[in-house]
C-alpha cells in the first residue's frame, strides 16, 4: 500500500500524463493533412520546362533536386529530358537499359571530341581496351589491364598504390562476373603531368572530363571544365546539358526517371 505522502505526486503525474496525451490528440486531429507529389503535368510549349525541387513540392536540401534540375521539350514529335543540373545526376531505366545516366557521351572507335583548347580522337574502343589520341601532337594513351599506360617518352608523376587504386583494378579484372555493375571511374583528362588517374592534356584544366565505364562501354562524363564539344555538334556547341534522351527512342522507353 502507498502512504499519504506518495498518494498525490501518483495523481499528479496521472494527470499529467492523460493532459498531454489528449493534448497531443487535438494537436494531430487539427494538423493538416501530408500532401505528396504523385504526377506532374507538362503541357507542350515552344520553350522547354525546367523542373527543380520547386515544381516537385521538394524542400532544398541533399536529398533534393536542384533549383534547376532537369529540362524537357519537344523536339519534332518527341519529348526529349535534359540534365541541366550543376553536380547532380539523373538515373534513367528504360525498356532496353536498367540504368542509363544524363550527361554521358558513349565513346566508339572514331568520336571525336573538344575539351576547352584540346582535340581528342577515340582510336580504340573495346571491353578491354580504351585508346585515345591528342588531335595535332599525336600522343596516345591506353587503358588496358586496369591502368593507364603512357607513351615510353611520356613522363608521369609515379604515385604509391592507394586502396582506391587497388579497388578499382580489382573492380576492372572481375567486371565480367561481378554483382557490382554501377558505373565505375577510370580515368580524368587534363592538366600538365599524367598520374596514374589522369592523362595530360595541356590546354585542358586537371581532371577537365572524366572517362566512365560500365557495362562493356565507355562513357565521357562532366569534370571540371565547362567547355566540352562532339564532332556532330560542332566545336563548343555541345556540352554535357544538351545531351538528351528521347522519352521513347532509340535508347527505349522510359519508365523511371
Amino acid at each position: 500500500m502507498f502512504d499519504s505522502t506518495v498518494k498525490p505526486v501518483l495523481w499528479v503525474c496521472a494527470v499529467t500524463v492523460i493532459f498531454f496525451a489528449m493534448a497531443g490528440m487535438l494537436l494531430l486531429s487539427k494538423a493538416p493533412a501530408i500532401q505528396y507529389l504523385s504526377s506532374l503535368a507538362i503541357m507542350p510549349t515552344d520553350v522547354p520546362v525546367i523542373i527543380g525541387h520547386t515544381e516537385l513540392a521538394q524542400h532544398p536540401g541533399a536529398d533534393a533536386a536542384e533549383a534547376a534540375h532537369m529540362k524537357i521539350g519537344r523536339t519534332g514529335d518527341q519529348w526529349v529530358i535534359y540534365n541541366v543540373a550543376r553536380t547532380r545526376k539523373i538515373d534513367v531505366r528504360t525498356t532496353l537499359q536498367d540504368t542509363l545516366m544524363l550527361k554521358r557521351r558513349p565513346l566508339t572507335q572514331g568520336d571525336e571530341f573538344l575539351v576547352d583548347q584540346a582535340g581528342v580522337r577515340v582510336i580504340t574502343a573495346t571491353p578491354h581496351s580504351l585508346v585515345l589520341e591528342e588531335k595535332g601532337t599525336g600522343r596516345q594513351v591506353t587503358w588496358d589491364g586496369g591502368r593507364l599506360h603512357f607513351q615510353k617518352d611520356e613522363p608521369f608523376l609515379s604515385q604509391s598504390i592507394s586502396l582506391d587504386r587497388l579497388r578499382k583494378w580489382m573492380r576492372w579484372q572481375s567486371r565480367a562476373w561481378s554483382l557490382d555493375q554501377t558505373e565505375m571511374v577510370l580515368f580524368s583528362v587534363g592538366g600538365r603531368i599524367n598520374t596514374p588517374d589522369r592523362w595530360r592534356l595541356d590546354n585542358a584544366v586537371p581532371g577537365a572530363v572524366q572517362v566512365r565505364y560500365r557495362d562493356g562501354r565507355y562513357f565521357l562524363a562532366p569534370g571540371e571544365s565547362f567547355v566540352v564539344g562532339f564532332k556532330e555538334a560542332g566545336p563548343r556547341d555541345g556540352t554535357f546539358s544538351r545531351l538528351g534522351l528521347e522519352l521513347d527512342g532509340k535508347q527505349g522507353r522510359v519508365q523511371r526517371l
